[in-house]
């Protein structure tokens, strides 16, 4: 699978079982392949399997501050199975605007990405008069080539 040779060991029946972590999505081509021995002739199979991207969630906690103190926003990406994600491009998001890089959500600078590390986003900003009108909070992950967004 993806180019990679595997040995396994079958069972009395000739059965086996392989757990194998893709890097291709979409469809993938499977040879399993018996080279023969002294009681049974060679054999050879082919399949192929489909790989999709895997599902993210993202959890956003609540923050609450004061005026032009530091607030700290704290995300949490996870994976349909549990899995914390690292990598990827993160955004935060208040009232459907983008942080930015100048660390506010009402201007028109480059947004600022960021990455989660062990499924953790967290970023510092000054709670400026635009957060006092903050009622949604949320955060949005990029797709990606493994990651649905």
């Amino acid at each position: 699978m993806d180019g990679v040779t595997t040995t396994v060991t079958t069972n009395r029946y000739g059965d086996y079982t392989l757990e194998y972590n893709t890097t291709h999505v979409g469809l993938n081509n499977v040879t399993a392949q018996f080279n023969g021995d002294d009681t049974y002739n060679s054999a050879k199979a082919n399949s192929t399997y489909n790989a999709s991207k895997i599902i993210t969630y993202v959890k956003v906690d609540d923050v609450s501050g004061v005026l032009g103190d530091n607030i700290t926003l704290h995300a949490t990406v996870t994976d349909e199975f549990g899995t914390k994600v690292t990598g990827g491009q993160f955004v935060f998001k208040v009232n459907g605007l983008t942080l930015r890089t100048n660390g506010k959500f009402e201007s028109t600078g480059k947004a600022m990405i960021l990455s989660p590390v062990n499924g953790t986003v967290t970023v510092t900003v000054i709670a400026d008069k635009y957060l006092r009108s903050a009622v949604n909070i949320t955060g949005a992950y990029g797709e990606n080539s493994k990651y649905y967004s």
